[in-house]
């Protein structure tokens, strides 16, 4: 159980991490954007990694592994929320600000993976644990790169693609709810 919630809960954040990359053409068309405002959505995405990984860490320390991490896959939640809302009202603002909200939540959630894997595995299985984290890690970017994107070129509706990241963000949010519920029940 922990294992699985572990892994799979990083899948949906990172899926929208090369959005940017993806969609350029999209973003500069739809929002009469440039490839400097592109960049601003990579930095917007990254920024809470300065802040949040102390932050974040304390955080922790008060509201324990399972409610941070359902605190932290909400705003993976909203951020997906908004980003979808600036596609469908071609608002780039919410696109924007929604990147910001996801990249505290993504920020935070690695930092979650990582030492739940730390507080219920130990030597060969805490390495396979932590190895797997990372290749879903990789897998959510990859599936953006193909289901996003080739959803995108079957529809034409940006919006397609990006309810693909939604749907993936409610699972990791899931997983979350998921582990928090487990945590209390073995914890006892």
């Amino acid at each position: 159980m922990f294992f699985f919630t572990t892994i799979f809960s990083l899948l949906g954040p990172l899926y929208i991490n090369d959005l940017p990359q993806i969609y350029e053409d999209v973003i500069i068309r739809i929002f009469n954007k440039t490839s400097l405002d592109i960049g601003s959505l990579y930095t917007i995405f990254s920024l809470p990694n300065l802040v949040m990984t102390p932050v974040g860490t304390f955080l922790l320390t008060y509201t324990g592994l399972g409610l941070g991490g359902v605190i932290f896959q909400m705003f993976n939640v909203i951020g997906a929320l908004m980003i979808n809302y600036g596609f469908v009202t071609y608002n780039y603002s919410f696109l924007f600000w929604g990147r910001a909200v996801n990249g505290l939540g993504c920020e935070v959630g690695m930092i979650i993976a990582a030492t739940i894997a730390d507080k219920w595995f130990s030597g060969r299985m805490l390495t396979f644990t932590q190895g797997m984290s990372r290749a879903i890690c990789f897998l959510g970017q990859f599936l953006s790169l193909t289901i996003g994107a080739s959803l995108f070129v079957k529809s034409r509706l940006i919006n397609l693609a990006m309810f693909s990241y939604l749907v993936l963000c409610y699972l990791s949010f899931l997983m979350a709810v998921i582990y928090c519920i487990s945590e209390h029940f073995f914890e006892r």
